[in-house]
């Protein structure tokens, strides 16, 4: 790539983490995701899958439609798929050829794949119908935006916390405000009684 193509690379990478940075949600963060790893990078594989008990769940997967992909399934964390090395690793995993995975899967037109963690929340996959046709540049680049992306599911998790948290302290005061009412309507029974 020449200077040029990169240096509009990492502007349209910007632009579209400026705008994974808004997100609101889980679904948002994996769309954004997917929306710069096809249009910015131009991958014809583009994958993101998020971890939910123990287990990596497709969210987004879209191949280019002269292209045939495999299936994504949920997965364990600890299985031998690109995702799931990628997040146990905790850096970017590339596979030049996936004929020389020794997984089941059945990659289809995929040849070769890089998996790239998003923190520990999941990892995303891109790949090409070609053997290793990965550029260093091109992959600091997705890690930043995994790591960005990561950023943004930490703070959709803490407001999801600390929503929770509110919750139930609103519930917990409207129990103790429920009591008390319930001893003065108590107390102002007993007092009642004795006097008469």
């Amino acid at each position: 790539a020449t200077l040029a193509e990169r240096q509009e690379r990492i502007e349209a990478l910007y632009e579209a983490t400026s705008n994974l940075l808004r997100s609101s949600s889980q679904e948002e963060v994996a769309e954004g995701v997917y929306n710069v790893l096809s249009e910015v990078f131009g991958y014809p594989f583009v994958h993101v899958g998020f971890v939910e008990d123990g287990q990596i769940n497709p969210h987004h997967t879209v191949s280019q439609p002269e292209y045939s992909c495999p299936k994504p399934e949920p997965c364990p964390v600890d299985e031998t798929t690109v995702v799931g090395r990628a997040l146990q690793q905790e850096q970017a995993v590339v596979v030049e050829d996936t004929d020389q995975l020794s997984n089941d899967i059945d990659y289809c037109d995929l040849k070769s794949a890089a998996g790239v963690p998003i923190g520990s929340h999941g990892a995303l996959l891109v790949g090409t119908p070609d053997t290793g046709s990965f550029k260093s540049a091109d992959l600091r680049l997705i890690e930043v935006l995994g790591r960005y992306a990561a950023l943004v599911l930490d703070r959709l998790s803490r407001v999801q916390d600390l929503e929770k948290a509110k919750q139930e302290a609103e519930e917990a005061k409207a129990e103790a405000e429920a009591a008390s009412a319930m001893k003065s309507s108590m107390l102002a029974n007993m007092s009642h009684e004795i006097r008469t």
